[in-house]
């Protein structure tokens, strides 16, 4: 067998997160986003993800630490976002467990399904220098914020004097 024509395992297409101008429509919803995700797991790959929905989740288990970093990456987007798009997050920590979020809604799920949820404990920061813990939830295709022991449907909207 010739050696050339095996393909290596460590040869994978790679999952990518990239910027992209002018706006495009989210995949998920009808606001616009400059991120793309570029995703070879699925079809169209060329996915325009706004930061409710943007989760950067490589599909495979040997992911890289761009892909990592990604992912760390597209919740501190989704926290931004929550905050009006102010301040900063400088902790970002995948969880062991989503239910050890305090405040933590489990889905309603269909009896026999699994929830497939994600979560990362995260810190957010304000202009003003209050810090906030706070933690994420992810059902892969949107995000959910807790903070102060309850789920935060509203997203934070600057004032404009």
């Amino acid at each position: 067998m010739n050696e050339e024509i095996v393909s290596s395992p460590d040869k994978r297409e790679a999952y990518k997160v990239l910027s992209v101008w002018p706006p495009q429509k989210c995949h998920y919803c009808d606001r616009l986003t400059t991120v793309v995700h570029i995703d070879p797991a699925f079809l169209p790959d060329f996915q325009p993800k706004c930061a409710l929905h943007g989760l950067a989740r490589c599909p495979y288990l040997n992911e890289t630490v761009e892909e990592r970093e990604a992912e760390l990456e597209s919740v501190r987007r989704f926290v931004l976002w929550m905050h009006a798009e102010t301040g900063r997050v400088p902790l970002v920590a995948r969880m062991s467990e989503v239910k050890e979020i305090p405040g933590y809604e489990e889905p309603d799920m269909e009896e026999g399904e699994e929830n497939d949820e994600i979560g990362w404990a995260t810190r957010y920061e304000a202009p003003d220098g209050v810090r906030i813990d706070s933690y994420v939830a992810s059902d892969y295709d949107r995000f959910f914020l807790y903070e102060h022991g309850a789920l935060r449907e509203q997203r934070q909207i600057e004032q404009v004097a």
